[in-house]
């Protein structure tokens, strides 16, 4: 059983990403749109210098929350600020061959 299944307004056959189409998405586009700022949110990746940082975005997502849900709470947000947080978090996790030492 899912476990979303139990939860009001979580239809288990809806796509959890429903909406977003990662082909086409620019990687460098990531560098415009997430800021980090010391003295805003800890120095956490922002949106858009906005105070909604990307590990925001991602523990909305995680926790069951559909991308067009996310947008309808923060009309701020566009697709391509979630797109941008996707690109983010897979360029900071270390490479396979970066956890390996070399002789």
């Amino acid at each position: 059983m899912n476990a979303n299944s139990e939860l009001p307004g979580h239809d288990v056959d809806a796509p959890f990403v429903d909406d977003l189409n990662l082909g086409d998405y620019d990687a460098g586009m990531e560098t415009n749109l997430i800021t980090v700022e010391p003295g805003k949110r800890s120095g956490q990746p922002c949106i858009r210098g906005m105070r909604i940082t990307v590990r925001d975005v991602l523990q909305y997502l995680a926790g069951g929350m559909s991308v067009s849900e996310l947008l309808a709470d923060f009309p701020e947000l566009t697709m391509d600020d979630i797109r941008a947080c996707f690109a983010y978090a897979a360029s900071h996790l270390p490479r396979p061959a970066e956890l390996l030492e070399l002789p």
